[in-house]
């Protein structure tokens, strides 16, 4: 591969254009995964009330938890240690475990763009500093052929699966679903004939949208390199085969014939047609 002999045109053309785009989208998609992060929060508090009166007092006691939630979405080392319950506040401490793994189908997710990316550069500068090698070798347009396919099987798994990840991901970090399973939280701590009484609610229920753009991308990335293998299929020597067969076919353009037949591509030149005048008499006069 000369370097010092490049061509940028193929960039303007549909295959290199398209090299392009998902060189970004692939960016796009796993940098707007790996590089998520919110917080979930919920609030636990316990109020007095007076009986006779029904009056409410403040609340007497009130904490607040978090959970991180960021890229590889494993949450096996976030505990949360509320009190048992508002009867004795400020005695043992639950320790809460959420035994929750979403990295894999994350990291595929992340992996199939970042190997997206690479390819997508490593062949655009094939295209550009490569590409009398590219139609003079058919066998580079074939690998070119096979890689794109197997990349864009991988969107389309990586891309449902990372769907189903993103929506459980939400759900099993959402307040409600985090103090649920407390102890503090339990009716046993917060009917409301009990006095003091617990209170659980959600503070913060986290920020998504980059999550979500981060699937737009991913089925994106599914109908660009799906479109891409048509232009890369062109170059290879399966497309070129069928070129003179659809010049042969019934009915299609016979070149090589002129307009009367002959196979030299000339026209029959038309006879020349010669004609004959009648040799004008002379008329003499009589009696001149």
């Amino acid at each position: 591969m000369d370097i010092t002999q490049y061509n940028t045109r193929v960039v303007q053309e549909p295959r290199g254009m398209i090299r392009v785009i998902t060189l970004v989208f692939a960016i796009l998609a796993f940098a707007t995964t790996s590089g998520f992060d919110t917080i979930t929060s919920f609030t636990t508090a316990c109020t007095r009330f007076n009986k006779t009166t029904g009056a409410t007092y403040s609340p007497y006691f009130k904490e607040k938890f978090r959970m991180s939630v960021e890229y590889p979405f494993k949450f096996e080392d976030q505990i949360l240690k509320p009190y048992y319950s508002c009867a004795n506040a400020t005695g043992g401490r639950e320790a809460q475990v959420y035994p929750m793994d979403f990295s894999s189908s994350a990291q595929f997710y992340v992996a199939t763009g970042v190997l997206s990316f690479l390819y997508s550069t490593a062949a655009l500068v094939l295209y550009i500093f490569g590409s009398r090698q590219y139609e003079s070798n058919p066998l580079l347009a074939v690998i070119d052929l096979a890689a794109t396919g197997v990349l864009t099987i991988f969107w389309l798994a990586g891309a449902c699966a990372w769907a189903a990840g993103v929506s459980d991901v939400r759900y099993y970090t959402s307040p409600s679903y985090l103090y649920k399973h407390l102890d503090f939280c339990s009716p046993n701590n917060t009917a409301e004939s009990l006095n003091p009484k617990g209170e659980c609610y959600e503070s913060n229920p986290g920020k998504w949208t980059s999550l979500n753009i981060s699937l737009i991308f991913g089925f994106a990335n599914i109908f660009l390199w799906a479109a891409s293998m048509w232009f890369v299929f062109k170059e290879t020597q399966f497309h070129r085969k069928q070129m003179p067969d659809q010049m042969g076919a019934p009915g299609g353009p016979q070149p090589g014939f002129g307009q009367f037949g002959d196979q030299m591509g000339g026209q029959q030149q038309m006879p020349q047609q010669t004609t004959h005048f009648p040799q004008q008499r002379q008329q003499f006069g009589d009696g001149y």
